[in-house]
């Protein structure tokens, strides 16, 4: 988080090891929805135990969940972000005889 990148999967193996933890059993050991589906949503991007080291380790939203900090620097704007393009949506007027489309600015 301090630089505003995701950590290479080696930094998070050796980062562990120095807990005396192995990276691939944390990996495994995270929820994921629906348990035991090729196609399941969890707190990384991969459920994977094969990454390459020179890979970044990366998180979802679902992990801000349990980490305070992740949610304070990536869960709660992402949310802000969420619910004003539904606002924007929601409140885009429809017309029978035309296409509109929401429009969602930087500003």
């Amino acid at each position: 988080m301090r630089d505003g990148r995701w950590p290479l999967w080696h930094y998070v193996e050796r980062k562990m090891s120095e807990r005396e933890l192995d990276a691939h059993d944390v990996l495994r050991s995270l929820p994921r929805v629906p348990a035991g589906s090729s196609q399941s949503y969890g707190f990384t991007i991969s459920a994977q135990p094969a990454m390459y080291e020179q890979a970044p380790a990366r998180l979802t939203i679902a992990a801000c969940l349990v980490l305070p900090d992740f949610n304070l620097v990536v869960g709660a704007p992402f949310l802000r972000v969420l619910h004003h393009a539904i606002k924007v949506y929601t409140d885009t007027p429809v017309s029978p005889h035309e296409i509109t489309r929401p429009t969602v600015t930087s500003a």
